[in-house]
């Protein structure tokens, strides 16, 4: 397992939809997710987002099907570097550990390919030793039975 050094003891993990949700004003659960997040913040939370929950955070934001002002590349890329350099916020590189944990669940819940980001993601949270989890989408990850999954809904 991977050894992510912290002093502090509150360690939680954020689906892509969380930031999204946080960013776009017109989602229905933004108001909540600001919420849980200044909660996050006075409970000195450190929070930890993967590399490819920020890629495909990209995708969404910047997305004009999606939403009726989506996001330039520019503001997004603004967002995630806001992210980088915040205090409470720890981005996750996957290594080749949590790469052959994900093939490994791909195989073992004959996942498809549609759930090849949500499975590295897991993957990653998972050999950090991170085990809560906050998303709108619960059943995306409830098949890995390792996380405390908390819900935006």
């Amino acid at each position: 397992m991977n050894d992510i050094i912290s002093n502090k003891t509150h360690r939680i993990a954020l689906d892509t939809n969380f930031l999204v949700d946080l960013d776009i004003t017109v989602s229905p659960r933004h108001e909540k997710v600001l919420s849980i997040l200044n909660d996050l913040g006075k409970s000195k939370s450190e929070i930890f987002i993967t590399e490819d929950a920020l890629l495909e955070y990209i995708h969404v934001v910047t997305d004009a099907k999606r939403f009726p002002n989506p996001f330039s590349i520019k503001m997004a890329l603004e967002r995630i570097r806001y992210i980088n350099n915040h205090p409470h916020f720890t981005i996750l590189h996957s290594d080749q550990d949590d790469f052959e944990i994900c093939m490994q669940w791909i195989q073992k819940y004959n996942l498809g390919r549609k759930r090849l980001t949500d499975t590295m993601m897991a993957a990653t949270y998972f050999n950090n030793g991170i085990t809560e989890l906050w998303t709108a989408n619960a059943n995306d990850f409830e098949i890995f039975d390792c996380f405390d999954i908390k819900s935006t809904v």
